[in-house]
């Protein structure tokens, strides 16, 4: 531990648990809305529109926030989006019987993930270029454990004579750990980014906009995310249509969870195996395709969770492999207004895709979602392929 002054690995850490905290409770609450939208008898398009304004304001949110951050604005980005968080878990369990107060903290909700991921994100990318790979791996495993325990947080409200689980107690308990991720963002290290002010705003994005393979990197983790999402909103619903109770829902979206951290913990090894990022990028999207295409057989509980499992490591690299590889191509002055510029994709993609699907589902049923997810990522890869 000689190369690691005490102050810098106690950052590290504070960075690591925090971003563990952060994610538990965003993607807890994210499905115990899906699983309230269903308590309330809501139509099937609501879960979609639920899901969509998670990420309704952070898609213009995102930049500016980058921006800040260059500044050297980090670490208070940061404690505002852990509060905007905790204040959204003490408004669902207040205000969230209804559809609408469950549209409104979700909004909320999603201001407060942007916010932290992009300074989150920005700590992680700012080390040296030797320890930068290795940095960006233990930040999106860090974000992949959060994931996993996320599901088993819905246990909390389980009732024997319902298929249903009820919400308050996850909410509660989701507030208490909102406020223990905004206590451990306090001793996160900040780095000072001192960007270069000669360029205009627009400018700056058209610059980067430019860079050879961004705007495939954009689309990347944009499709990533949103399939991760979808995964999350459907396969719950999916569940119930076949008569998989909560329990084993969980476990399976906890699966997925555990084969985004093998993914993301092999990264390196992937990377070294095929060669290069274009050859795991492709290889990952036709992993994603083989999984998710999977859920359209008629599957039972174990099925399906060998098909998440599938579709989770394919899924699992491409944020890595996308922030990893923004980094390598962008000017150092402009990274972090590249990074926000790849989490605004990510966050379109979620304002967009989740209500276009929940659409389908109203009229072809959930398993239409999956079947649309699949060809996506077979074009995806195709585009790659050419590139």
């Amino acid at each position: 531990m000689g190369f690691l002054r005490p102050k810098f690995a106690a950052g590290n850490v504070a960075l690591l648990l925090n971003t563990v905290l952060l994610q538990f409770v965003v993607y807890a609450l994210r499905l115990a809305t899906v699983y309230r939208t269903v308590e309330l008898s809501l139509p099937a398009v609501w879960l979609g529109i639920i899901a969509g304004c998670f990420a309704l304001l952070p898609v213009f949110l995102a930049l500016p926030a980058g921006r800040w951050v260059d500044r050297g604005g980090e670490l208070w980005v940061l404690q505002s989006g852990n509060w905007c968080v905790a204040l959204s878990a003490l408004g669902f369990w207040l205000f969230g019987d209804n559809a609408i107060g469950l549209l409104l903290l979700t909004v909320t909700l999603g201001i407060g993930h942007t916010l932290a991921t992009v300074s989150q994100q920005a700590v992680a990318v700012s080390k040296p270029a030797k320890r930068q790979d290795r940095q960006i791996g233990h930040y999106t495993l860090a974000v992949s454990l959060g994931q996993i325990a996320s599901p088993l947080l819905v246990l909390l409200g389980q009732r024997p004579e319902s298929g249903i689980p009820h919400m308050q107690p996850v909410f509660l308990a989701a507030l208490v750990l909102a406020g223990a991720s905004a206590a451990s963002g306090r001793f996160v290290s900040g780095t000072p980014h001192v960007g270069e002010a000669a360029c205009s705003r627009s400018a700056e994005i058209n610059e980067i906009l430019r860079l050879k393979k961004m705007p495939l990197l954009i689309v990347t983790g944009a499709l990533g995310l949103s399939a991760s999402d979808l995964l999350m909103i459907y396969i719950p619903v999916l569940g119930l249509e076949r008569g998989i109770g909560p329990e084993a829902v969980s476990l399976i979206l906890s699966v997925r969870a555990c084969a985004v951290v093998l993914s993301r913990a092999l990264f390196s090894q992937l990377l070294n195996l095929l060669g290069t990022n274009r050859n795991l990028l492709i290889a990952s999207q036709f992993t994603a395709f083989a999984g998710v295409g999977s859920l359209l057989l008629p599957l039972g509980a174990c099925g399906m969770a060998v098909a998440v499992f599938v579709s989770g490591f394919g899924i699992g690299v491409s944020q890595p492999l996308t922030i990893a590889w923004v980094s390598q191509i962008t000017p150092k002055h402009m990274l972090g207004t590249a990074l926000s510029l790849r989490l605004t994709g990510n966050r379109a993609g979620q304002l967009v895709i989740p209500g276009l699907s929940g659409l389908l589902a109203t009229f072809a049923g959930p398993i239409s979602v999956f079947a649309t997810t699949a060809a996506a990522f077979i074009a995806l890869s195709l585009w790659s392929a050419r590139l």
